[in-house]
């Protein structure tokens, strides 16, 4: 049942709690009863004031004039919160092309022109500031703070009279870590907003009013309404922001998440083998809040690599690899299969996930390079599992580990981060098999910085085009698959010398020049 908001006309708020009140109690009482949201307000004349203190970042001589300009936007909620910045929002009330022009001008930066007719924005890029110019929309600033999304994003401040413009009382809001939305129809104006919401939060630190987060939990559904981009947009900023997983959980429980990524509503309750306490869909925020706890505290961790860690991870790589893990087993339900005495299986999860994960991607417009970072992490993400097993076996040998580190290449360190916080999310109970891995992958991120990335600069013993002067073998994938092997046992400190490995190579595809067919015929057995 949908409970419909407050009206502002107390005659109508009065009818509609009658009716709805009526239909509740003839019906069954087994429903949970959302919050009614508040009644938004009529715009006030304005609570307009002189804040002592309140210094513009920037010389205010650089405008071409002050008459009729505003700064306004998320620029005050900065200035308030004391955070630098050096995107400023500024409304003009007449002409903003040509002040935006003017303005370009006069700090020599680049301009260009967003929106369309009657909706234009106006973007000065200079050298150490951005500045986008809108028109001020309505017959007055308060009109058009009136259509903007939060509270706390409808301030404006007056640069002629100095005057700071605040009607929805965006500034009590912020001092409260609250957001809360300016009208009934913020969202219904765009849907966007329904995600900046979460993403607002995320990065200030703010919690949701109870009226905004019953709305956005009432018109979760118009984000399918939306580009694709620009949801994008706002993903990628909360993955950005610190501590997520309660947002992100967050936007599970309005709904929103689901209706953005349809695909992980199938992983809630999704049980798994008896080496995982949570399902799939807990075990993934599981995962996800580790993962944010070993972002901040690497050094605990890791204590001898934390700081290369750091170096080879920047915040894009944190931000993808937050990503990868919401998706990471978004391939189980479409795997699962259970056994003879009920053992289940997710034979192929990973493949089936990322395959998954590059058409959402793909959906949302990721960037091809996003794309295949995401994807890379998924189809791999549990290889360092994998190599556990096989190091813990009597026949194991160095050349496993330098095959692993070859495969995975620069994603090393974040798919054996991504695997830690995977193995620890699996039960909130200490485990000695998790604690056992936990062990080796601390070892082995150790052995990647300090040991294969040194050895991986000797110069190969051999090329492809030794390979084509000494076997006449023509370029094809088994000539990659030889050099592979060759280059394994090089840094495997297998074979030392050139002779070495042409001898290999000889042995790989047989005393005579074979063809493709019979070359890939004595690879594989």
């Amino acid at each position: 049942m949908k409970l419909l908001t407050l009206s502002r006309s107390h005659l109508f708020f009065t009818k509609m709690l009658q009716s709805r009140l009526q239909k509740l109690f003839t019906k069954p009482s087994n429903i949970n009863i959302l919050p009614m949201a508040r009644a938004f307000p009529r715009l006030p004349n304005g609570l307009n004031m002189k804040i002592e203190g309140l210094q513009i970042p920037f010389d205010e001589a650089l405008l071409p004039q002050t008459e009729g300009v505003y700064l306004v936007g998320g620029s005050i909620r900065d200035l308030l919160l004391d955070r630098h910045s050096i995107d400023y929002d500024i409304a003009v009330s007449k002409n903003p092309d040509l002040f935006a022009r003017r303005l370009s001008n006069r700090i020599g930066g680049r301009l260009v022109r967003f929106g369309k007719p009657g909706q234009a924005l106006f973007r000065i890029v200079g050298p150490e500031m951005v500045f986008d110019v809108t028109a001020v929309r309505g017959t007055s600033i308060e009109a058009d703070l009136q259509e903007r999304d939060f509270t706390i994003n409808a301030m404006a401040y007056a640069l002629d009279s100095k005057i700071f413009i605040d009607p929805f009382n965006g500034r009590a809001d912020l001092a409260a870590k609250k957001l809360t939305i300016v009208s009934e129809n913020v969202f219904e104006k765009d849907p966007v907003r329904l995600v900046r919401a979460y993403r607002i939060c995320a990065v200030y630190g703010l919690r949701m009013d109870p009226d905004t987060d019953f709305k956005i939990r009432m018109e979760s559904h118009r984000i399918r309404e939306s580009p694709p981009e620009r949801i994008t947009g706002e993903l990628i900023r909360i993955f950005s922001a610190s501590n997520i997983s309660e947002t992100i959980s967050q936007m599970a429980r309005s709904e929103l998440l689901f209706h953005i990524l349809p695909e992980l509503k199938e992983t809630i309750g999704c049980t798994q083998n008896r080496y995982h306490a949570f399902n799939v869909f807990e075990h993934t925020f599981k995962a996800l809040s580790h993962l944010e706890r070993l972002q901040e505290n690497l050094e605990a961790f890791f204590p001898k690599a934390a700081s290369q860690i750091r170096k080879s991870l920047h915040e894009k790589s944190f931000t993808l690899l937050k990503w990868a893990m919401l998706l990471h087993d978004i391939g189980k339900p479409v795997v699962r299969s259970a056994g003879p005495e009920g053992k289940i299986h997710f034979g192929g999860h990973e493949k089936t996930g990322a395959q998954m994960a590059a058409d959402i991607c793909r959906r949302l417009r990721f960037s091809n390079a996003d794309t295949q970072d995401t994807v890379f992490i998924i189809r791999n993400h549990v290889r360092p599992l994998f190599l556990f097993l096989a190091c813990k076996n009597p026949g194991f040998s160095r050349r496993i580990k330098i095959r692993f580190f070859l495969r995975c290449g620069d994603y090393t360190p974040a798919l054996l981060l991504h695997a830690v916080a995977d193995i620890q999310g699996k039960s909130d109970v200490p485990d000695l098999r998790n604690e056992a891995f936990l062990s080796f992958a601390r070892d082995l991120v150790w052995e990647y910085f300090e040991d294969y990335l040194e050895i991986k600069r000797q110069v190969p013993l051999i090329t492809g085009f030794d390979l084509i002067r000494e076997f006449d073998l023509a370029p094809s994938p088994i000539m990659k698959k030889i050099l592979g092997r060759i280059r394994e046992a090089q840094l495997s400190k297998e074979i030392l010398d050139r002779a070495s490995a042409v001898r290999l190579a000889r042995d790989m595809i047989g005393k005579r020049n074979p063809t493709a067919e019979s070359a890939e015929g004595t690879l594989r057995g």
